[in-house]
């Protein structure tokens, strides 16, 4: 019903799974999902992608960003906030991750008209009001945001050990996009944390 990763490296047991003799993959793209309870934010946050794709580009972003909504819907919230994080809120066509924020946010505009996203976005203005009214940045989400897609594994995986070590948040992490949910925590999260990524896999199966 479930894979779990043990004391091997994310590789190893990636190498595995996408071997076409298991039957694991979907025409979808497979992602992963950190959902953490962060002491100083008053609600789950969901952080996507910071271990599974390395350097996505704007298309797979979108897949991404795809699996995280249909993730936090399956998990109970209807009508997420989606934030595209990158270092600025405006476009900078010499930050590609400006550029495919703007790209990715106007994609789902159309297609999820629904879909309150926005981006690009610096992560303090996605998570903390008071900065985004600072910047002058004018935010329906900011402050509020249920999941935010970061540019590239190295920020996410950055972020995802910045919380957990100097924040002391709990943390469940599931890849999705598979036939069954594949449980994916960093070797040296805690058994609660492990604990929890098993009850978030079972929410998702």
């Amino acid at each position: 019903d479930l894979i779990m990763k043990g004391l091997v490296a994310t590789s190893t047991l990636l190498k595995e799974v996408l071997k076409d003799k298991y039957n694991l993959k979907t025409e979808s793209r497979m992602s992963h999902i950190a959902l953490f309870n962060v002491p100083e934010y008053h609600k789950m946050l969901a952080i996507s992608d910071v271990a599974m794709n390395i350097s996505p580009n704007k298309e797979q972003k979108i897949v991404i960003t795809r699996n995280l909504v249909a993730c936090l819907q399956k998990i109970g919230i209807d009508s997420p906030k989606v934030a595209i994080i990158s270092a600025i809120e405006s476009v900078n066509p010499k930050m590609q991750s400006s550029v495919d924020a703007n790209e990715i946010v106007s994609y789902f505009r159309k297609e999820m008209p629904k879909l309150e996203i926005e981006g690009p976005l610096a992560f303090d203005a996605a998570i903390n009001k008071r900065a985004s009214i600072i910047k002058n940045i004018d935010s329906n989400i900011s402050g509020n945001v249920d999941g935010v897609v970061v540019p590239q594994i190295e920020s996410g995986n950055i972020l995802y050990k910045s919380l957990i070590y100097l924040s002391k948040a709990d943390v469940a992490s599931v890849i999705i996009g598979a036939k069954i949910p594949i449980i994916l925590t960093s070797r040296s999260d805690s058994s609660r944390d492990k604990f929890h990524s098993i009850c978030s896999a079972l929410m998702l199966i």
